[in-house]
């Protein structure tokens, strides 16, 4: 992810690339993540050239995909690998903690262990005595 420098501040946001796949070469950086920049962009190029574009790889957005399919009605879709295994891994996960929360309904989250009720200190059956703590147990 490229972040594009903008404003008299400089403030840094995010932006689009559009990468020749093949070669690895940056064909450019468009400021933004909405689909209208790309749109631009792609406006800007001229019919015979994305006539050209056979395939397009997307990170999943739906800005995005709407753009592509508008504009490059001939390329095939392909969606990046890293977010396909980042998709991937959030489902699983939302799987593993339904079938987790459906199995042991009142299992605590993780981080609330600390927080754990302490048994009563007459339940204490064995301490070491106040004061000297190298004095054996009792």
């Amino acid at each position: 992810m490229l972040f594009v420098r903008t404003g008299r501040f400089r403030r840094a946001e995010l932006s689009t690339q559009f990468v020749d796949v093949r070669t690895g070469q940056l064909l450019d950086v468009v400021p933004g993540r909405s689909g209208k920049e790309p749109k631009a962009w792609l406006d800007r190029k001229g019919g015979a050239w994305r006539d050209e574009v056979a395939y397009a790889a997307i990170d999943l957005s739906g800005p995005y995909r709407s753009v592509l399919e508008a504009m490059l009605p001939a390329a095939t879709l392909v969606a990046d690998p890293f977010h396909v295994v980042k998709l991937a891994h959030a489902k699983l996960d939302e799987t593993r903690r339904r079938v987790q929360k459906r199995r042991v309904p009142g299992l605590a989250p993780r981080h609330s262990l600390a927080r754990t009720p302490r048994p009563p200190e007459d339940h204490v059956t064995r301490s070491r005595p106040p004061g000297n703590p190298k004095r054996p147990l009792t």
